[in-house]
């Protein structure tokens, strides 16, 4: 798995060897998962920047259309996508391409590009990965949290 250039909040504990549960936790039992994460922009964060959001496991599927990010005013303009570092396959916009913050808001994945094959196609993670957020444009940013609410199926 590769490191993206920043790590919410989840994935800076998870990183840490002092916490040995989340593994643990993330394979505990049920078919559905909803993460709640957090980053905070630095706002010296610029395009093609990745913050890594959360570990995906063999066999999860994003669930795009429940899928959402919040973020207060984050400047001028911020746009991000959303994918994963799958090393079956790489793509950093399989789950959201163009996603358009810079208005501030809560915004569903399926307000970005790319959502009509990512909900009638689920991708089926093929090797533990991190799903990430790439950086399309940034300007002008503020140092504010963006949260990120995610839907993932288990199928493991």
């Amino acid at each position: 798995m590769a490191t993206g250039d920043y790590q919410s909040v989840l994935e800076t504990l998870r990183a840490d060897p002092q916490v040995d549960s989340l593994g643990d936790f993330a394979q505990a039992g049920g078919k559905s998962r909803v993460i709640n994460t957090s980053y905070t922009l630095l706002a010296t964060e610029s395009a093609t920047e990745t913050i890594d959001i959360c570990e995906l496991q063999v066999g999860d599927v994003v669930n795009v259309a429940l899928s959402s990010v919040y973020v207060p005013n984050p400047g001028t303009a911020l746009v991000i996508d959303i994918g994963d570092d799958d090393s079956a396959g790489v793509d950093v916009d399989r789950y959201v391409d163009g996603l358009t913050l810079s208005a501030g808001g809560q915004f569903a994945f399926s307000a970005g590009g790319t959502v009509a094959s990512a909900i009638a196609t689920p991708y089926v993670v093929q090797n533990a990965s991190i799903l990430q957020a790439t950086i399309n444009t940034a300007t002008s940013l503020n140092a504010v949290k963006l949260t990120f609410n995610i839907v993932i199926t288990r199928n493991n």
